[in-house]
């Protein structure tokens, strides 16, 4: 049994405690992404707010397919890297290699003459709440962040709509 006063024990809750802050340290958000990358020379963000969705709501064609999937989503956040210098792309790919924010998932990962997209979800039910697209590689560097309550078949339209313009 450990007592308070021994060394054994008190190393345990010096490394348990270390572990902890070393884990939310290199922890790092969306909003951490967007702030470190979007203040680098060359670098174009642009937010949507609920506001200007909202906007595009009231004045788009009801039957246009975009202005559909547009009604669902409440904001956009978009950030550029394509302008940015060769050291901070490489920084930003090797930032976003294996970065997965907690509550989302990965659904996938298309590489494609040396360019990768992850698309990332946070879902709740069928309702996606979050939708996280990174772009890295040859051509393509950035980020794009929806937040909404869209629907998985409407995601699944907009791929396949997508797809077909390629």
């Amino acid at each position: 049994m450990y007592r308070i006063g021994d060394n054994k024990m008190k190393k345990l809750v010096l490394t348990t405690g270390l572990l902890l802050l070393c884990s939310m340290v290199f922890a790092q958000s969306i909003n951490d992404i967007f702030k470190e990358f979007g203040k680098a020379f060359g670098a174009e963000t642009s937010n949507v707010s609920p506001l200007k969705m909202r906007m595009e709501r009231i004045f788009g064609e009801e039957d246009d397919d975009d202005t559909r999937l547009a009604k669902k989503i409440k904001s956009m956040k978009v950030m550029e890297l394509d302008d940015c210098s060769q050291q901070v792309k490489q920084r930003f790919a090797q930032t976003m290699k294996d970065f997965t924010p907690r509550g989302y998932e990965m659904t996938s990962q298309v590489t494609n003459e040396g360019d990768t997209v992850r698309l990332l979800l946070k879902k709740k039910g069928n309702i996606i709440q979050e939708l996280l697209i990174i772009c890295t590689g040859r051509e393509d560097w950035g980020l794009v962040l929806m937040k909404g309550d869209i629907q998985s078949e409407d995601l699944a339209d907009l791929v396949h709509a997508g797809s077909d313009e390629l």
